[in-house]
């Protein structure tokens, strides 16, 4: 009697199918039960209540009798087929051939530095055959990607493989696998990737999370961070270089930039003259080049990053363009003008070059020693001018109602 409670005393109840369920079937009350297991194998992913399991869905086939784990069950079609940060892959297969869904090796033949046969990939899902000779997979993003590089390649078939079965053989892996760099970057601003050398095309799985972009004149891509996620970003190289395949992880955290206000500026400087210079979001600011610095005038509220390739190098800068900036109750020093009205600037040493940040708000010319600044609508602007030895004078101008 005292060894029967023992023995109760170490087992657990975990949800279990009564009967074999294929792949994608939706499990019903009817299909399950308890079965006990010995305590020291409870899993904290063992599923141990009947309704946390019914009405989910099988994401490879089930055993009768078999422990149900939480990572082989979806909760909808789309946790399914495709999760959040996978991407698919299609393999095509050398005879038009029919798989059913489950999990598969990926073998290459003929590697490069393979002595022989090599495992590309191991325990990948498969979703079956939709057609013959075309198995589709789902993998991780940046997997993914690699996968699909190495499978333009090389000759690559499948092998099935038991589904409970999360065993690795690292020992047969292939060598040169293309390698995945992580990188982390807050939501709303962006990161500079080096490359090893200059990029024809950069493109996301999940462009709304992450969206690359190479940089004219420079061997970097700067990759934007859209909204909170991860994605996979491939960048394909000049030549016959291998990819760069990148781990994105697009975080929430608190930023702050430089402040700029809307019809202010910013003069934003690196190493050695610039030769391109781009914004993101587009349209936030404008930019002007000017010898070895840009000219940022800010136009939309919110958080923006310029990207200035330099002689020396790429320089990122975070700007927060803010929702106003009341020059004239600050008591700042303003020029204020009417519409249409004009005022002259004069700068001693000579004029080279003259910008306002908001044209619709006022415009400014200039020649020799003078610069004329004219009034367009009621708001208020910044107008710059650059003298012949490249010092810098602005000033705040604000356009009165008539």
């Amino acid at each position: 009697m005292l060894a029967l409670m023992l023995a109760a005393a170490v087992a657990a109840e975990v949800v279990a199918p009564m009967t074999d369920i294929a792949a994608y079937d939706r499990l019903d009350e009817g299909d399950l039960t308890l079965v006990e297991i010995p305590d020291e194998l409870l899993h904290p992913h063992h599923i141990t209540a009947l309704p946390d399991a019914v009405g989910r869905i099988a994401t490879e086939p089930l055993f009768t009798g078999e422990p149900l784990r939480t990572e082989r069950l979806g909760t909808d079609a789309r946790s399914v087929l495709l999760g959040p940060d996978d991407d698919l892959v299609l393999l095509p297969l050398p005879r038009p051939e029919h798989w059913e869904p489950g999990r598969v090796d990926l073998v290459a033949l003929g590697a490069p530095g393979a002595p022989g046969p090599c495992l590309l990939a191991q325990d990948v899902r498969s979703h079956g055959t939709a057609e013959p000779g075309m198995l589709t997979l789902t993998a991780p993003a940046p997997v993914a990607l690699a996968l699909r590089w190495r499978l333009e390649r090389h000759a690559v078939v499948p092998l099935a493989r038991n589904p409970v079965d999360r065993e690795r053989r690292n020992d047969r892996a292939c060598p040169q696998q293309l390698p995945i760099s992580r990188i982390q970057i807050p939501r709303g601003l962006g990161a500079l990737v080096g490359l090893p050398g200059p990029a024809v095309t950069a493109h996301s799985t999940h462009p709304d999370r992450a969206l690359p972009r190479p940089l004219e004149g420079a061997d970097v891509v700067w990759i934007h961070g859209q909204d909170v996620g991860r994605t996979g970003v491939r960048v394909d190289l000049v030549g016959d270089r291998p990819p760069l395949v990148l781990d994105v992880v697009v975080s929430e955290e608190p930023t702050q930039g430089q402040p700029l206000p809307p019809g202010g500026y910013a003069a934003l400087t690196g190493e050695g003259a610039v030769h391109s210079a781009a914004a993101w979001p587009e349209g936030a600011v404008e930019l002007q080049l000017l010898g070895d610095q840009v000219l940022a005038f800010g136009r939309t509220p919110g958080l923006v990053e310029v990207a200035a390739v330099h002689d020396d190098g790429v320089a990122l800068h975070t700007l927060e363009v803010l929702p106003g900036w009341p020059a004239v109750g600050r008591g700042e020093v303003v020029v204020p003008l009417r519409p249409g009205k004009r005022r002259k600037l004069k700068v001693a040493d000579g004029i080279g070059a003259v910008f306002s940040a908001d044209r619709s708000v006022a415009l400014i010319e200039g020649a020799g020693t003078k610069a004329r600044i004219t009034g367009v609508a009621p708001g208020t602007t910044e107008v710059v001018v650059q003298g012949h030895d490249g010092r810098l004078t602005h000033v705040r101008v604000v356009v009165l109602e008539r």
